[in-house]
């Protein structure tokens, strides 16, 4: 279990010049993809968050497995260099002399605390995604049904968009700006402004707007 902890640890310190790395290549993707399709650059932003995800469970097994080698190793060199009396195993183990460098004390103390740190904001972000599930599930309780007409309009985008899924439209005095929650059962916000203030071509761009995040399974792809 120890080993597990330390290969998790030096795993998170890795990610800082990984995750970088994953950055810049993703920089240089959607430089050179500018003028290619939306969705084109969306699927390379989604490929880079994979990569971000496996990178550290890829990099605890691979130092995880370097450890328990290491250490295999390890027993072995005592076991074979070791001298027997009468039923006693007597291990020759090297002497420590000295004391580490510095740098490697300095690391040591950053690897020692990554993990709590890391652990502490995993569960500081769990509990935030919980409250703002909870708060979506508010919003899409307490809004009011849209007119028959703005429903009409979404029927017939959803339909356009290739979407199959039931779609509702409510309107929300709790919300600034139009928005798409839910997955399954998604739910298009809109504050009462939006549909009194646009024109019908305006309302329609919006509209299509929030059922493109729909299509796309934003807001699951968000969460995950």
């Amino acid at each position: 279990m120890q080993m597990m902890t330390q290969a998790l640890s030096a795993a998170l310190l890795h990610f800082v010049w990984e995750g970088a790395i994953v950055g810049v290549v993703l920089g240089i993707a959607l430089f050179v993809l500018r003028h290619r399709s939306a969705n084109a650059r969306y699927t390379v932003s989604c490929a880079a968050l994979i990569v971000l995800a496996a990178l550290p469970i890829i990099t605890t097994a691979v130092l995880y497995s370097q450890a328990l080698s290491i250490d295999t190793r390890g027993i072995a060199t005592i076991v074979g260099g070791s001298r027997a009396t009468g039923d006693v195993l007597v291990a020759e183990a090297p002497v420590r002399i000295g004391s580490e460098p510095p740098q490697i004390a300095w690391l040591a103390q950053v690897q020692m605390w990554a993990l709590p740190l890391w652990s502490s904001g995993v569960l500081l972000l769990s509990v935030r995604l919980l409250f703002g599930g909870a708060y979506v599930f508010v919003l899409g309780r307490r809004g009011a049904p849209a007119e028959a007409s703005l429903l009409a309009t979404v029927v017939r985008l959803a339909a356009r968009m290739g979407i199959d899924r039931a779609v509702r439209v409510l309107i929300s005095t709790r919300i600034d700006v139009p928005s798409a929650v839910g997955w399954l059962r998604p739910v298009i916000l809109l504050p009462p402004a939006t549909a009194m203030g646009l024109t019908q071509q305006q309302l329609e761009a919006v509209l299509a707007h929030e059922l493109a995040h729909i299509r796309r399974h934003d807001y699951v792809v968000n969460i995950l």
